[in-house]
């Protein structure tokens, strides 16, 4: 792994060697115990936000996944900062509201006391919460991105509904503008060239456009070659 000195977050200072040194050597027998953990720390999240009792299971999944990995795995800081943009953007498109990761950093303290029985000290909770304030930023910066993202996507999805409707629009004009040259002129009726599929589609308009969104942010992220998903 690259020195440790170079572990600075986005918008904050360098992760201390220490503080993730202790995080390493507790982090190694979490990942042995990662299903009680995530139980933990899923338990702690609803007990603070208990609207994430039937969602927050994956968000807290991602979570632990993602930290245990960051903090155990040979890789590169820029790796480990990718990963957690991708947890953050993940989170930010499944609804969660970001200012209340430091809801979560309570949790996942009580969290690793309660997985990691008589090896806990007190050092070690400091150590996770400064590693948890050193990783928020990751997790905010691709929160962020997310949500520029779902609004690109959202206009798009709006020019694209608003072209259908006015093509629509002007096909219905056409057939009733030769409905009213056949009436005046008399003779066979005049055939209208109307596209009766776009008219049609319109139909599933709105049940399309909710998912369109998400959709083009998803494809967007997987063609970016920066961003990494933990393993499992």
């Amino acid at each position: 792994m690259a020195n440790d000195v170079s572990w600075g977050a986005p918008d904050g200072p360098p992760l201390d060697p220490g503080v993730l040194s202790v995080v390493r050597a507790s982090a190694a027998g979490l990942a042995e115990r990662e299903d009680s953990f995530v139980q933990q720390l899923h338990a702690g999240v609803v007990a603070q936000m208990p609207e994430l009792a039937a969602g927050g299971r994956a968000l807290c999944e991602r979570l632990v996944r993602a930290l245990l990995w960051t903090a155990t795995a040979s890789q590169s800081p820029q790796v480990a900062g990718d990963t957690l943009r991708w947890v953050g953007a993940r989170n930010r498109l499944e609804g969660f509201d970001e200012a209340r990761y430091a809801d979560v950093a309570r949790a996942l303290v009580l969290a690793v006391r309660n997985v990691s029985g008589d090896a806990w000290h007190n050092s070690m909770g400091s150590a996770w919460i400064s590693y948890f304030r050193w990783a928020q930023p990751y997790l905010l910066a691709g929160a962020g991105q997310a949500a520029a993202e779902q609004v690109m996507a959202e206009q798009a999805a709006a020019q694209q509904a608003a072209a259908r409707l006015e093509a629509a629009r002007r096909a219905a004009a056409e057939a009733q503008a030769q409905a009213r040259e056949h009436d005046e002129h008399g003779g066979e009726p005049v055939a209208a060239d109307v596209d009766l599929e776009v008219v049609a589609g319109l139909l599933d308009e709105e049940a399309e456009d909710d998912d369109a969104g998400y959709r083009q942010i998803m494809r967007s992220m997987r063609r970016n070659p920066r961003r990494q998903r933990p393993p499992g």
